[in-house]
């Protein structure tokens, strides 16, 4: 997190950040596929990508808070990233659209 000023400032920097966060994503979409996603590519790379992003934010919110409070953050992460994964394994992305369309 200290590392973010530096790291914003620089496009080498941040071609690099971008090449490891890209990485991750395929790393996570493989690993949701495998236990039975059947969602499209693309919406697919759009859910793991906002889950990297609430991750880091999530990380960053607890760099700031006492120890108590930091577990119980973490604690709600997990409760949130648990049904964001289970979203897209268990439910068709299909179903969902056309749920959204009524």
């Amino acid at each position: 997190h200290q590392l973010r000023p530096l790291i914003e400032r620089s496009p080498e920097l941040r071609q690099v950040q971008r090449k490891y966060f890209d990485e991750m994503a395929r790393m996570v979409m493989q690993l949701l596929r495998d236990l039975g996603s059947n969602w499209p590519d693309r919406p697919l790379e759009n859910l793991v990508s906002l889950m990297l992003e609430l991750n880091t934010t999530t990380f960053r919110h607890m760099a700031r808070q006492d120890k108590e409070t930091a577990a119980e953050t973490y604690r709600h992460w997990q409760t949130a990233a648990r049904a964001l994964l289970e979203k897209c394994i268990e439910g068709p992305y299909e179903r969902e659209q056309r749920a959204q369309r009524r």
